[in-house]
């Protein structure tokens, strides 16, 4: 089964992405993958290089990026990926918020109005922001919304726990009406 790979962070993300493009794209090759993404956290400068790097390798290839979103008093974490045209310049009015705007967020009303082209991914650590309501309302703005569901790593039993209570609550509020999807962190 060939799935994409919606978890890249590259070295424009400080202290997460550590990796080069061409390397991605090698273990991708070798393993038969023809599709990577890239969702770096508050940031798209690694965009136009993971593209044309992809383009480079026959690869194809998803833009995203992980944001900050603020409800009232609430921030959360929501990843966005581009699905055409509309969506990238959608997700630039997004970027634009976060970085010059709001100085490290979007408000959610304004995120919202730009949810055409975008899909939107919930990570597990942002579940508890979304009850039923607050996820009708949110799948009504974006073309698809997803819950990430991914292979941990265990760490310690407390990170493993939270997982595992953001994993249950996903599935006595939100599944099947949400459907899950793998990131590989």
């Amino acid at each position: 089964m060939n799935l994409p790979h919606l978890g890249i962070h590259s070295k424009f993300e400080v202290m997460n992405g550590s990796q080069s493009f061409e390397n991605y794209i090698e273990k991708a090759q070798f393993l038969g993958v023809d599709t990577l993404a890239i969702c770096d956290k508050n940031t798209l400068g690694g965009a136009l290089n993971f593209q044309t790097t992809c383009k480079k390798h026959n690869i194809n290839f998803i833009i995203g990026e992980t944001v900050k979103v603020k409800r009232k008093d609430e921030i959360y974490d929501l990843k966005l990926y581009v699905k055409n045209k509309k969506g990238w310049q959608n997700l630039l009015r997004i970027h634009k918020d976060v970085r010059v705007t709001n100085n490290g967020f979007v408000e959610e009303s304004k995120l919202y109005a730009r949810g055409t082209g975008i899909f939107a991914v919930i990570p597990p650590d942002s579940i508890s922001k979304f009850n039923k309501a607050h996820f009708y309302k949110a799948s009504q703005k974006f073309e698809d919304i997803y819950f990430q569901v991914d292979a941990t790593e265990w760490t310690s039993n407390e990170r493993d726990k939270n997982y595992l209570l953001c994993l249950d609550q996903y599935l006595k509020e939100l599944y099947p009406v949400c459907k899950p999807i793998l990131i590989q962190l």
